[in-house]
């Protein structure tokens, strides 16, 4: 087998110089999936990337900022019913992506924590306590440290975060 002459190696390089191979291509958008997540080295990380996940609609960093051992407890005025039953890290997770994907293009989510407090239980369980604003414009009518409870109450006739949660569970 002879080798190629030099002239058409060159001619097969410029053909495919001359095809766009060698062009740099349009940048691809941000990828809107990248998660925001900061490790969690204390327990207020763990509540600064709760609020960024949901800011930011990010499932990823709300996965991240619960525990495998979750569980929520709903405001009493939607607390009956087959939603709420046995409802855990799978359902949290499952709400928050439909609720993502549902939420409209131009949104800008808000989650304001007022009068939060952070208390230590033991040396690697902790409680928060906080009044919170939650806004998501969305579609549909109506061993690092995580979160591994959260309760929701109803403080004022506002709709409560349950309501929400139970509205997009798939």
């Amino acid at each position: 087998m002879r080798p190629l002459p030099a002239v058409a190696l060159l001619a097969a390089m410029v053909g495919l110089a001359g095809c766009g191979v060698f062009t740099p291509r349009e940048p691809e958008p941000p990828d809107a999936s990248k998660s925001s997540y900061t490790p969690a080295t204390e327990p207020s990380v763990v509540v600064d990337n709760m609020r960024s996940a949901v800011t930011q609609l990010s499932p990823e960093t709300y996965r991240r900022s619960i525990s495998s051992e979750f569980s929520f407890t709903p405001a009493a005025p939607v607390a009956s019913g087959p939603v709420w039953d046995g409802w855990g890290a799978r359902a949290e997770q499952s709400y928050f992506s439909t609720l993502a994907g549902a939420a409209q293009p131009s949104a800008q989510p808000e989650l304001t924590l007022e009068g939060g407090e952070l208390v230590s239980l033991s040396a690697s369980r902790y409680t928060y306590e906080a009044r919170y604003t939650l806004r998501v414009p969305h579609a549909r009518p109506g061993e690092a440290p995580t979160f591994d409870e959260w309760s929701d109450f109803e403080v004022s006739d506002e709709p409560t975060w349950s309501r929400l949660k139970a509205a997009f569970y798939e």
